[in-house]
């Protein structure tokens, strides 16, 4: 949960919610008490098929990637970088413009991550209670990533399929 939830909100936004999900979960590598590499495959509300896999018991330790297939084109994005962009009609270089890699990798170096992201946050947050107003990102909203996760674990748990 701690390395994968920012990923799996930004999946889930992508592609909207989760009907049901299938996962793995364990410490194979480490001797943590929580789970060091978790696997699911989930069936999308929209009809997609998703699979997640997190995991930080791989040597040297990886970036993330996510990855979208589908009958409209494939794009990729390795780090904070799209690194494949092939949608027909699209004009590659004209979507791209201005997105280079601003972020560094944090998988072998934590203090790589980038602050930005969570200071435009709280910066936010604050702002939306002066001013009586919803924040950016809602309560809500940011707990539709914990469900997610929280479901990995039942189903890893349980080793059933769970419906979300």
């Amino acid at each position: 949960m701690n390395q994968g939830v920012h990923l799996v909100d930004i999946l889930r936004w992508i592609m909207g919610p989760v009907d049901t999900i299938f996962a793995f979960a364990d410490h194979l590598a480490r001797k943590i008490e929580v789970e060091d590499t978790a696997v699911a495959s989930m069936r999308f509300k929209s009809g997609a098929f998703g699979t997640l896999e997190g995991t930080t018991s791989v040597m040297p330790g990886m970036g993330h990637r996510m990855e979208f297939h589908g009958e409209k084109g494939t794009i990729a994005v390795d780090g904070e970088k799209i690194v494949r962009w092939d949608v027909p009609g699209d004009d590659k270089e004209e979507v791209l413009k201005g997105l280079e890699d601003k972020i560094g990798d944090a998988s072998s170096d934590p203090t790589a991550i980038g602050a930005d992201g969570h200071q435009q946050q709280i910066a936010d947050l604050i702002a939306a209670a002066k001013e009586d107003r919803e924040p950016m990102i809602s309560g809500r909203e940011a707990r539709n990533a914990v469900e997610l996760i929280l479901a990995v674990y039942q189903s890893a748990k349980s080793g059933q399929p769970v419906k979300l």
